[in-house]
């Protein structure tokens, strides 16, 4: 599950700072929980500024409310140490996200729903009494190629106690590269893996966000394979996603520059994975940081989408 503080619930509300004190002291709670079994609650930076009383931002009312070692823990951690999504932001900022007539897109509500309506576990973490008093939360999602709205349910966690009692029905988070290997063979049965694809990762020392960031690249590439037909034509579902997840500047999946191919030709050249002997250019890739994915595109003579690297980025440019 991917957690996420609710920077939309601080809008002012607090009248009283013990009030604030109270409600920042179960949010920190919330955290110390879900950290405890392994899971990250992600925020985003501008949530310093949010208002927090009707005269003063978060970062004011933190420093009014609490004591120097709560600041520290807090500023620590929303103000350096993070994790921040927008670093790596999965939701499609084209679309219009709104609940209740506000729209909340490129905020940390429509990135949760990205993670609810993508089947990947996403949640909510948020200050209470605020507007965002009720679970789960229901956003209305509206792409532009497309007017009908899709209700996404997120689970909002304003307590640790009912926080506490969903992770324990979740499976344990990935702690090193063999279990990243283990599930991703097991959940991404649409792919085609090389047997020695992971193998690179032996060297590089297991970061969680890392492992899941490259869970979530497979994961794509297994759903795209699901609407790819038998002579590795898109459906037009799959059009639709190829674009999302394949084309522009800032998605996780692209070509090798032509520079690459011609200066670097051989460090994406690879052994074919089920023809002894033969050889698979694979230019295309997943990023995860400096973690690239390379894998072969289907092809009329093919069907299969063959995952041949997971490991450092080979190529320099």
């Amino acid at each position: 599950m991917r957690l996420f503080l609710n920077e939309l619930s601080l809008h002012g509300q607090f009248y009283q700072l013990d009030a604030f004190k109270e409600s920042m002291s179960r949010v920190m709670n919330i955290r110390r929980i879900a950290e405890g079994f392994g899971y990250p609650v992600y925020c985003k930076g501008e949530i310093v500024n949010r208002p927090a009383t009707p005269t003063e931002s978060f970062a004011r009312a933190v420093n009014r409310a609490l004591s120097r070692n709560q600041r520290q823990d807090i500023m620590i951690w929303i103000g350096n140490r993070g994790p921040f999504w927008e670093e790596e932001s999965q939701h499609d900022y084209d679309a219009y996200m709104e609940y209740r007539g506000n729209v909340v897109t490129e905020s940390s509500v429509g990135e949760a729903a990205y993670f609810v309506e993508h089947e990947q576990g996403g949640g909510l973490v948020s200050f209470a009494p605020s507007d965002w008093d009720e679970t789960p939360v229901r956003i209305n999602r509206i792409s532009s190629n497309d007017n009908n709205p899709l209700m996404i349910p997120i689970p909002n966690y304003r307590n640790g106690a009912d926080l506490k009692v969903d992770l324990q029905k979740l499976e344990p988070p990935l702690s090193n590269w063999d279990q990243l290997e283990s599930r991703s063979r097991s959940e991404c049965a649409n792919l085609t893996f090389s047997s020695e694809c992971f193998g690179p990762l032996a060297g590089i020392p297991f970061q969680r966000g890392t492992a899941n960031g490259i869970r979530r690249r497979l994961k794509t590439l297994n759903e795209l394979m699901g609407m790819i037909g038998p002579a590795g034509e898109f459906t037009q579902e799959g059009i639709q996603f190829w674009e999302q997840h394949f084309v522009g500047k800032n998605v996780r999946f692209s070509d090798s520059s032509d520079t690459e191919k011609n200066e670097s030709g051989n460090d994406l050249t690879f052994p074919h994975p089920s023809i002894a002997g033969e050889k698979l250019f694979c230019p295309w890739h997943g990023k995860v940081q400096r973690i690239r994915i390379h894998f072969s595109l289907p092809e009329t003579h093919d069907p299969h989408l063959y995952v041949v690297y997971v490991g450092n980025k080979r190529t320099q440019r």
